[in-house]
């Protein structure tokens, strides 16, 4: 499903596999984000908060970060500068045309930084935390797929 980062800055839309993953990813992007449904109705408020976030769910942030890795990895990864659906799967499809992940990489980064006007990086700081928590994925776990960035 596609959701609306919600923040004060650029538009970001970004994919995930449920509500709860999308809601974890917006709290490791800090308190001050929320995020939405983008054909939905569910939404999770920008400075909700953990204990909000474990009340709605009823479950332990962390628990669920260790137990769905991948899933949030894959959600802080989709992170791009767009503002409608049409536009992101534009976007996602001229990535998909590099043939390399450097390559992918790269068209990505060309958009994100052709589109972004704000001094607030929200895109790169997805990736970034994406990146890291690829550094906690057991050796046996594939990562293909995924795109590999400040590694």
């Amino acid at each position: 499903m596609l959701y609306d980062f919600i923040n004060p800055s650029d538009p970001y839309l970004f994919e995930a596999e449920s509500f709860e993953i999308a809601c974890l990813a917006v709290l490791m992007m800090g308190n001050a984000y929320g995020c939405k449904e983008l054909d939905g109705e569910k939404q999770f408020g920008p400075f909700a908060g953990i204990e909000s976030f474990e009340r709605k769910f009823n479950e332990n942030a962390e628990k669920m970060l260790k137990e769905r890795l991948i899933e949030v990895i894959r959600c802080l990864d989709s992170f791009l500068y767009a503002s409608t659906e049409v536009e992101y799967r534009e976007y996602q499809a001229r990535i998909q045309t590099g043939e390399t992940e450097e390559e992918r990489y790269n068209i990505r980064k060309q958009h994100h930084d052709e589109k972004r006007s704000s001094m607030n990086d929200i895109g790169r700081h997805a990736w970034a935390l994406a990146s890291r928590l690829k550094g906690e994925l057991p050796k046996e776990e594939g990562t293909q797929g995924l795109y590999v960035f400040y590694g």
